[in-house]
């Protein structure tokens, strides 16, 4: 597991007196049962229309990425990415922007991490995770939160 939420919550687990192999199986299973917990309600609403199959679809492969992925480099972004090219609007280019900058940064992170006086275990670790997921998650809820109060603020037919 390298630069993935897996490996941090892995590195937490060691720090907090599990081992090894504990540790990494706790950490890989979870964050996979955590993502499938998410996954089924995202998937059953998919089924409603074109549009909802395209939110789904950037969803179950963006939030594998954040919440599930084992090994992540930032070009596995253009899963989600291509999505969003299908469905433009304000903002999925928000997003769009978010991600591409959030994702330029990562390996710069990881390469001189140490070299930053970064120590210990788990900031190392956590640095290039919060560039690369922080901002684009922010985004999207902002833009998750906007349309759903758009939603509701929009008349209803009679």
């Amino acid at each position: 597991m390298i630069t993935s939420t897996a490996e941090l919550v892995r590195q937490l687990l060691l720090e907090s007196g599990a081992g090894e192999d504990l540790a990494t199986t706790i950490a890989r299973d979870g964050t996979r049962a955590l993502f499938l917990v998410i996954a089924i309600p995202v998937t059953w609403r998919a089924r409603r229309g074109f549009d909802d199959l395209l939110v789904a679809g950037f969803l179950l492969t963006f939030l594998y990425l954040v919440i599930a992925s084992a090994w992540f480099r930032p070009w596995y972004m253009l899963w989600p990415v291509t999505l969003l090219a299908l469905r433009p609007s304000g903002g999925t280019a928000a997003l769009l922007i978010a991600i591409t900058l959030a994702n330029s940064f990562p390996d710069l992170i990881e390469q001189y991490r140490y070299d930053w006086g970064m120590s210990g275990q788990v900031i190392p670790r956590l640095a290039p995770l919060a560039a690369q997921f922080g901002l684009p998650l922010l985004v999207w809820l902002a833009v998750a939160w906007r349309s759903g109060a758009r939603r509701e603020a929009a008349p209803t037919g009679a």
